[in-house]
């Protein structure tokens, strides 16, 4: 039971990780991208702008109301 939990509860420290993973601004929607969640919080693929201007793959959480970097977001997250 208490693996259910902690499975369904964001870790302890996630606000603190949340906050180091950089923002981008919204690009547009991702056809044929599905929200999804992850660690009791809800997300969407979507197209972003990086820091020198091309479109590139961001990650929106639907929590917050803003979209990261796919990058640092899939470090953040330990997803290799």
């Amino acid at each position: 039971m208490l693996r259910l939990l902690l499975f369904l509860n964001p870790k302890p420290n996630e606000q603190n990780t949340m906050s180091n993973i950089p923002l981008v601004p919204f690009l547009r929607l991702r056809e044929c991208e599905e929200p999804f969640v992850m660690h009791g919080r809800r997300w969407l693929f979507v197209t972003c702008l990086r820091a020198d201007g091309f479109p590139d793959i961001g990650v929106y959480s639907f929590d917050t109301d803003l979209c990261h970097d796919y990058l640092a977001w899939r470090e953040a997250f330990n997803l290799k």
